[in-house]
């Protein structure tokens, strides 16, 4: 397949004047829909991701037409919605039929080449409506229904619904239950259900067959779909990935979302699609290049520098460990702002946020963390607590209602002081050396610490192995520089705002120069608060990238 600029730009002007479809949209509340993932697709969307779909089903080999004005074609949409896929599917096979000067009848098309499947007996009334009734529309939960059988769909359609395993816990317990291990998209950590559908959305597929999905951008690099990832890496059933980058193409939700299109006959590459600051930029990368871990997307001359790099550092993750900082789940209660407290000092840690880490700064005074936790990162006895620390038992006490209706009542009764996710903690009280950088940035941001200071979850805490070939000070000061931000947006995913994270899956990847000169300037550089063209010149002789190629992908970002 070819995806084409025009055709893609076209897209992102009508989407930004597009309204949604009347019908499902307002059938609920917009908290309902959010809290069942779902997000009902614009018609501009619904239009490209079933012309270009065709167009790739088309090209497969030839589509048979029935004397009866139908072409052999079936087409699935299963979480069918109010049927917008399903009936533009219906419209363009009748475009392409007449197109050929047959004799084309639409209600066989929907008789006989669509199906949809749709849990909310809503919904699915709106859809048949929609589509003439003669379209078969199954009310069932697709994943577990057995509606359609395994390889014998020739398109699959859609927009699957977008809801965590957490979430779908709580509105659905059994069908969690039943998901869970039933796909490689669903065998690994907090997954999303968009995931399942993607995956057996293949199955479905026959010969020739294509899918393709809106789904939120996000399992490109989440550690959970690593099982998905690998899956469809080995495959090669990928064809092309469509990302909007940080543009909403939903009205009342902030959504990442791409076009995930693939196709049962394998290929070699997968062409890329990615909207950056308003413009498309078109690109393809090999099936052989991607596997289990975070995929590198990145595309044209940022994929020529990022390769560049690569090949001259060691990847920060075979010399480092980079951990999120604990998560208490009420900041406003363990957060003590000042000294003008009688909480004993000794459960109070200084400690560190995302909005605290400023680029070559310092660990604030204050506020502290009030630490209700041993060294070894198990939690104080309530005995304990009484005994040794009354204050600070006395500052939780006063907010214990607060603390106790975390998470519908998880931390009710002695434990209600305990951090929600004390993760990391043991390693994070540790009294040495380690860098800091936020969980949410423009540019590369990062701190040195070596006070030993807590880190909260909006922040990332690196630590380097006792034979690491650089020492913190270096790590920090490549942190600090602009190759950092460059690597960041064609690694990783865009937010809103132009901002992007650092998380541990971009940052793992990320190459560290080997020791030489160069990186102990840098160095020296970070311990002299040194100027961002002076620190991003030493990182570039680190690196050993000429002038011309740094300054062009660096400095222009």
């Amino acid at each position: 397949m070819s995806l084409s600029l025009p055709s893609l730009c076209a897209l992102t002007r009508a989407l930004a004047s597009d309204a949604s479809v009347a019908g499902a949209d307002t059938l609920q509340a917009r908290g309902k829909r959010r809290a069942q993932g779902a997000f009902f697709t614009p018609p501009a969307l619904v239009s490209f991701v079933t012309e270009t779909a065709l167009d790739l089903r088309f090209a497969q080999g030839n589509v048979a037409w029935h004397p009866d004005g139908y072409p052999l074609l079936r087409v699935l949409d299963p979480a069918a919605g109010d049927g917008r896929f399903l009936l533009e599917a219906a419209r363009s096979l009748a475009r392409r039929g007449r197109a050929l000067s047959l004799q084309v009848d639409e209600r066989m098309i929907h008789k006989h080449c669509l199906v949809g499947i749709e849990r909310d007996p809503r919904y699915a009334e709106i859809a048949r409506s929609q589509l003439y009734g003669e379209a078969i529309v199954h009310e069932n939960e697709a994943l577990l229904s057995g509606t359609v059988a395994d390889s014998s769909v020739d398109l699959v359609l859609g927009n699957p619904p977008y809801l965590r395993s957490i979430a779908l816990g709580r509105i659905d317990a059994e069908l969690r239950r039943r998901l869970r291990h039933r796909y490689a998209a669903t065998s690994h950590g907090e997954w999303d259900l968009y995931a399942a559908f993607l995956e057996q959305g293949m199955r479905w597929m026959g010969d020739g067959g294509v899918l393709a999905m809106v789904v939120p951008s996000r399992w490109w690099t989440a550690k959970w779909a690593g099982p998905l990832r690998a899956s469809l890496a080995e495959s090669g059933a990928l064809s092309a990935l469509v990302d909007f980058g940080d543009y909403q193409i939903f009205s009342d939700a902030t959504v990442y979302a791409s076009v995930c299109i693939a196709a049962q006959k394998p290929s070699k590459e997968v062409e890329i699609a990615r909207l950056h600051g308003g413009k498309w930029q078109l690109g393809a990368v090999q099936h052989g290049e991607l596997g289990t871990a975070p995929w590198d997307l990145a595309i044209g001359s940022a994929r020529e520098f990022v390769t560049q790099v690569r090949s001259r550092g060691t990847p920060l993750g075979e010399m480092a460990r980079i951990a999120k900082g604990t998560g208490t789940n009420a900041d406003s209660v363990f957060l003590i702002e000042s000294g003008d407290t009688e909480i004993e000092s000794t459960l109070l840690h200084r400690v560190l946020r995302g909005r605290d880490v400023q680029a070559l700064g310092r660990v604030p005074s204050w506020p502290r963390l009030l630490v209700p936790y041993k060294p070894d990162g198990t939690l104080i006895a309530p005995e304990e607590m009484r005994a040794r620390f009354p204050q600070a038992l006395a500052h939780l006490e006063l907010h214990r209602d607060t603390l106790e209706a975390r998470e519908r009542g998880r931390f009710a009764g002695d434990r209600f002081y305990c951090f929600g996710r004390p993760q990391n903690l043991g390693l994070l009280q540790e009294k040495r050396a380690k860098v800091v950088v936020p969980d949410v940035t423009r540019e590369g941001r990062a701190l040195l610490d070596v006070h030993g200071a807590l880190v909260l979850d909006s922040a990332y805490a690196i630590r380097l192995s006792a034979d690491a070939p650089i020492d913190h000070e270096t790590l920090c000061g490549v942190l600090n520089s602009r190759l950092v931000g460059l690597w960041l947006r064609s690694q990783g995913l865009p937010l809103r705002g132009g901002y992007t994270r650092m998380k541990t899956a971009y940052l793992t990847g990320l190459p560290m120069p080997p020791s030489s000169a160069a990186t102990r300037r840098i160095a020296e550089l970070v311990l002299a608060k040194p100027s961002q063209s002076a620190l991003d010149e030493q990182v570039r002789l680190a690196f050993e990238v000429p002038k011309a190629l740094w300054y062009a992908k660096v400095s222009s970002g």
